[in-house]
């Protein structure tokens, strides 16, 4: 196993040369640079900080932009899950069946339990949803084993919007030395910090190049370890969306496990279930 080896500025510039031309000259995403070229995320964030710095590295002077989903698409995406589920699906449903990540559901409507109030507005005078939305007027939504807010009793149009100038927390964990659960591939770095000795695990080295992180593992007996190779995602699927090789990873440690296709040899430890398991917290999670 080779630690820290990653594309150097000259070779990153080439590939991205190479996709664009590709691409008639036009501007490329970072998702379908990555499909195209053999470089890996590290490659990119050992060299630059974002994408249009790279674009700008390789000399280019594409305008910036964020292509917005149309919620009609998305709602059509939804409405095929329900179809496919024969029910309204949790948030976590909606991670391992639907074909995008929920949060763009939910910072398009304001939170998950607006999607059905929204689907129904959608579709009713669409007739290829009727056999759909006949499901989205008579089900329950799902509780997805969380507490709902009071909001939930409300009219779905007066939900609150997130605020763009305030930062985001998880639920509460009210660990000692964490009081929120992770919002993202940091935290739950930080939390696996927080927990690894209770986890069995002893970290010898966490860098930038994939695989995130290197330790040992106890296997059992008090003094037998084993060295073992981490890579740290927020949802396990991520793992599939960032392209890593399965070969160069023992586990994938996350927040949350939305990827059933996860290969064999990978083990995924999720921290959502790892902090119930240990009874330590106050998480809201699974109340």
């Amino acid at each position: 196993m080779r630690w820290g080896v990653y594309a150097d500025k000259e070779a990153l510039h080439a590939a991205i040369r190479k996709a664009v031309a590709a691409n008639g000259g036009k501007r490329i995403s970072v998702r379908a640079f990555f499909a195209k070229s053999k470089m890996k995320k590290n490659d990119l964030l050992r060299n630059y900080s974002s994408w249009e710095e790279a674009l700008k590295g390789a000399g280019f002077k594409f305008k910036a932009y964020h292509e917005p989903i149309d919620p009609g698409t998305l709602l059509g995406e939804w409405g095929e899950v329900v179809r496919k589920l024969g029910r309204l699906p949790s948030e976590s449903e909606y991670r391992v069946h639907g074909p995008r990540e929920a949060t763009l559901l939910r910072r398009q409507f304001g939170a998950w339990h607006n999607v059905p109030s929204a689907f129904r507005r959608y579709a009713r005078r669409r007739k290829e949803w009727a056999d759909v939305l006949e499901l989205v007027r008579t089900l329950p939504p799902p509780t997805d084993g969380r507490r709902r807010p009071l909001t939930l009793q409300m009219p779905a149009p007066g939900a609150a919007r997130k605020m763009r100038d305030r930062p985001v927390y998880g639920d509460q964990l009210r660990l000692p030395s964490l009081w929120h659960a992770p919002s993202n591939e940091q935290g739950v770095v930080y939390l696996f910090g927080v927990l690894a000795e209770r986890l069995g695990f002893a970290v010898e080295r966490i860098q930038n190049a994939y695989p995130d992180c290197k330790a040992k593992r106890r296997t059992g007996r008090v003094a037998a370890w084993q060295d073992v190779l981490i890579e740290f995602e927020y949802a396990s699927r991520n793992f599939k969306t960032h392209r890593h090789d399965p070969k160069g990873c023992d586990i994938i440690v996350c927040w949350e496990h939305n990827w059933p296709e996860c290969p064999k040899n990978i083990e995924v430890i999720a921290l959502s279930e790892a902090v119930k398991r240990l009874g330590i917290g106050n998480t809201v999670l699974g109340n």
